[in-house]
């Protein structure tokens, strides 16, 4: 291969950096999410992603206190590059909606 092909797939300090602080930042969002008790309504797999979008607990908590379903509903499913923030499917939605809901009673 030329040199000029292998570059474009280099990573430069700076990169690594900023995926190492990303990949941080994620698994301390991951186990507030698991911690927060959604470990028991929800995949890991749906938690990773959560966390990935750069979303936590007091993200979730925040958009319930502020509107309700609506507030969660909006964020989950927010369009970014024309595809849902973290989810459309309704069951997962519906999951976080019920667990703030049965704190707020």
């Amino acid at each position: 291969f030329p040199a000029t092909a292998l570059a474009q797939y280099q990573w430069t300090t700076a990169d690594c950096v900023a995926m190492t602080d990303h990949l941080s930042r994620k698994k301390v969002l991951a186990n507030g999410l698991r911690a927060s008790g959604l470990k028991a309504l929800l995949s890991a797999a749906m938690i990773e992603k959560i966390a990935m979008s750069g979303l936590g607990y007091q993200h979730l908590k925040l958009a319930f206190t502020r509107d309700g379903i609506a507030g969660i509903s909006g964020l989950l499913q927010e369009k970014t590059a024309h595809k849902p923030r973290v989810t459309s499917d309704r069951k997962v939605i519906a999951a976080v909606q019920g667990h703030f809901s049965s704190l707020a009673t």
